[in-house]
């Protein structure tokens, strides 16, 4: 009974962070960890909370609960994910330097194309936000060169748009765009791209 009431609690959270109520999985997580702090489950717990946490824009406590996790089970199959995480968390805390040092972690042990181009994203994005524009150009050419036809390879297409608007380069920005609109299909990204066309035409 004792298991079974360990396994209840920690699936009550994990049904309520599925159905994206996040303040409500993070109290009934925080009660199975204060329940159960040595179960089998005490580092997945862990994990989810840190998911719930990224979720809520709660990045401290978010990469806090990832590091807990993976200490207990480094070898845990959410271990990638919690490092992308943590790489995303520190990005948006304005912390550079642990970014693309977990986002090159995340890149070196990434068992899939999704985490990888996600990662290699992540580092083009801290380049241009501390003003390598060079080197985030660089990467960004790396994706689409590599994963020419993965949602990554739209983004990486539009932040090279953005970089080159913000450059005043904007015949650069306008062909560059035509481009990636023509093999954008129904991305996400199709909707920014027209805007920025639409921007570079009217800086002209």
């Amino acid at each position: 009974f004792d298991k079974i009431a360990m396994e209840s609690q920690f699936r009550i959270g994990e049904c309520l962070y599925l159905l994206h109520e996040y303040d409500k999985a993070q109290e009934e997580v925080a009660l199975f960890i204060e329940k159960f702090p040595i179960s089998e489950k005490v580092a997945d717990s862990y994990y989810l909370n840190g998911e719930i946490s990224f979720h809520r824009n709660k990045h401290a406590d978010s990469i806090d609960s990832f590091e807990k996790a993976v200490s207990i089970s480094p070898r845990a199959g959410w271990t990638g994910l919690s490092t992308y995480r943590m790489a995303l968390s520190y990005l948006s805390l304005g912390d550079h330097e642990n970014s693309m040092k977990e986002f090159r972690k995340s890149l070196d042990s990434a068992d899939n194309d999704l985490l990888a181009a996600g990662s290699l994203i992540g580092l083009a994005r801290n380049y241009q936000e501390t003003g390598k524009t060079g080197d985030a150009m660089k990467v960004y050419r790396d994706i689409i060169a590599k994963y020419p036809k993965s949602e990554a390879a739209q983004a990486a297409c539009f932040m090279t748009i953005q970089a080159l608007y913000a450059e005043g380069k904007y015949q650069d920005a306008e062909s560059t765009a035509k481009i990636a609109i023509g093999s954008a299909g129904d991305s996400a990204y199709l909707d920014d791209l027209n805007f920025i066309l639409a921007c570079a035409y009217s800086a002209q």
